[in-house]
């Protein structure tokens, strides 16, 4: 707190659940149940009109004004709450991982709230990010201004460890990795520079000496994986890939540990995941499912935005698992609302891709040069993360592997089914898979989902003959 001032004048509010605040500059926060974190040393917010006081509780502001309406009566119920935090965890001795960064962890339910007491640096943009966690274990790792790593570092390359935070002698779960295809083989490396006890398992053999070099050690089988480990992740293709390490043969089942708990990150109907999940829980396993997105990119940097669904207990055990992996990770209910929600992402994914395509084969055919068109489309409404990044395979016509076609129309398989059973029409859904097929014919399946934009251009070719303009 600055010389000179009170308290009550010092409070802003400062987190929500999903951590975005009403305040910024830097500032401490003291934690409270509910999530929510309490400012302590901010006075001014830093937009254009000046200073600006904040009600406890999040007041109705604008941080980028700098106008936040003051709410007497909040400040000073907050202001007594916040003087008996302040006092008791001044008397309490520094958690190990004090003003180490954390990724935030976003959550619809009460279990995926900020934990508090917590110690906070606000951003300019009102954040409130948290340095430390008081819980077990979890993932350490750095984020500048909410910018994400270095360009070409993962989260966990930067400074990212994995730690317990239970006190002395507390250990950190031994991690089992079964898949190591593109997105898997990057996931795991992660979690292995964070420091897990990693046992990893593939399919077709030698997929594993990165990691061996990383201090992984490979086993024989799933089941010999989950018998030398207490948290299974599972990242493979389609739903009877995931039945088959799981119940197959030597499979996890056959090996788990009652207690122990299994995390699938792959892509895999809602339906499927309940049906896995009873049985793994008749043998006393729990599970979430974890679905991805962000492509071997986010894979490979730690930035990949994770959808979970299971129980509030199973959710927080995974959660620092997890945190290895992602830069956002939504808590969405019970088992298989990962996956219903993935599906609703692939969805959006297709008509960002399809639109994009569409776009830059129209600008081309009208004789614009796609470079600065690209750049004027990027500074307005039409801009996208696909646009950004997508748009120079497709003005090329080249499409190196990022996320392979074949996956995206399996993923669109499952979310037209789930609107069949939800009596919902998905056009943009059903045009993109139809010309997914289209492509997988052509054998471009193997190839980035940016190769829409050759079935476009296919099906824009000019006819043959004088109607085509000839001289």
């Amino acid at each position: 707190m600055e010389p000179g001032t009170t308290l009550a004048s010092q409070l802003v509010a400062a987190t929500t659940a999903n951590g975005v605040g009403a305040g910024d500059g830097v500032h401490d926060a003291v934690g409270d149940g509910a999530g929510h974190a309490v400012a302590l040393g901010v006075t001014e917010a830093t937009g254009a009109d000046g200073p600006a006081l904040a009600g406890a509780g999040g007041g109705a502001g604008d941080p980028e004004a700098g106008v936040v309406a003051p709410q007497a009566a909040a400040i000073e119920a907050a202001n007594e709450a916040a003087t008996s935090k302040l006092a008791a965890r001044r008397r309490r001795p520094k958690p190990v991982a004090d003003f180490k960064m954390v990724d935030s962890v976003v959550s619809t339910g009460p279990a995926g709230r900020m934990s508090a007491p917590h110690r906070a640096r606000g951003t300019s943009s009102g954040a409130a990010w948290p340095l430390y966690f008081p819980r077990a274990d979890r993932i350490t790792g750095y984020r500048r201004h909410g910018r994400g790593p270095p360009p070409g570092r993962s989260m966990v390359e930067e400074t990212g460890k994995l730690e317990t935070q239970a006190g002395e002698g507390a250990s950190v779960e031994r991690i089992g990795f079964v898949g190591l295809g593109t997105m898997g083989a990057s996931m795991a490396a992660n979690l292995a520079r964070a420091g897990a006890p990693l046992t990893v398992w593939n399919r077709t053999p030698g997929r594993a000496a990165a990691l061996l070099e990383l201090g992984a050690r490979e086993a024989a089988s799933p089941a010999e994986l989950a018998a030398a480990t207490d948290v299974v992740v599972v990242c493979v293709s389609d739903g009877p890939d995931v039945a088959s390490v799981l119940f197959g043969p030597d499979g996890v089942a056959d090996g788990a540990a009652s207690g122990s708990l299994v995390i699938d990150c792959s892509t895999i109907s809602a339906t499927a995941t309940r049906q896995f999940g009873r049985r793994l829980a008749e043998r006393g396993v729990g599970m979430v499912d974890a679905p991805v997105s962000g492509g071997s990119e986010g894979a490979r940097l730690g930035t990949l935005t994770i959808f979970v669904g299971g129980s509030d207990s199973d959710f927080a055990r995974a959660r620092p698992v997890l945190a290895a992996l992602g830069r956002t990770i939504t808590h969405l209910g019970p088992l298989g609302n990962g996956q219903a929600a993935k599906a609703v992402n692939q969805v959006i994914v297709a008509g960002a891709y399809l639109g994009v395509a569409e776009g830059i084969v129209l600008g081309i055919r009208a004789g614009l040069d796609p470079g600065p068109l690209v750049e004027a489309l990027s500074g307005g409404s039409a801009q996208s993360w696909v646009l950004a990044n997508r748009s120079a395979r497709m003005i090329a016509d080249e499409y190196p592997l990022g996320f392979r076609l074949a996956l995206h129309r399996k993923d669109l398989g499952i979310a037209i089914e789930m609107a069949g059973e939800t009596g919902v029409m998905l056009p943009t859904a059903m045009l993109a898979a139809a010309l997914e097929d289209r492509l997988l014919d052509g054998g471009h399946g193997e190839e980035d989902m940016s190769v829409l934009a050759r079935a476009i251009r296919e099906l824009s070719e000019p006819a043959a003959g004088p109607e085509a303009g000839g001289d």
